[in-house]
């Protein structure tokens, strides 16, 4: 899911600095904000709360109530935004040769 956040972040602002540097900070501290968060707003569709799958196989959760399921189908509705929105932002500016 990184991957395509940093592909989206750098297809719309046009720079890979920005997109490495925006997909690192969440890799390292989604967690930290993932708590700070919760205490304020519901973090159940946010994508960095499943972003490790492997919290299933530990049965260690951020939020207690999610799934396989669930975690699978938030993260695939997260792609098929960022693939949309950074297809159209890509088709909009009409790169040509």
């Amino acid at each position: 899911m990184s991957i395509l956040f940093a592909f989206f972040i750098g297809t719309v602002f046009s720079s890979p600095s920005i997109a490495i540097a925006l997909s690192m900070l969440f890799l390292m501290m989604g967690p930290m904000i993932i708590m700070l968060l919760q205490k304020y707003i519901p973090v159940e569709y946010i994508w960095l709360t499943h972003s490790d799958l492997t919290q299933h196989l530990r049965k260690e959760f951020f939020i207690e109530e999610t799934t396989l399921f669930m975690s699978l189908a938030v993260l695939g509705v997260y792609a098929i935004i960022f693939i949309a929105l950074s297809f159209m932002t890509f088709i909009k500016r009409d790169v040509k040769a």
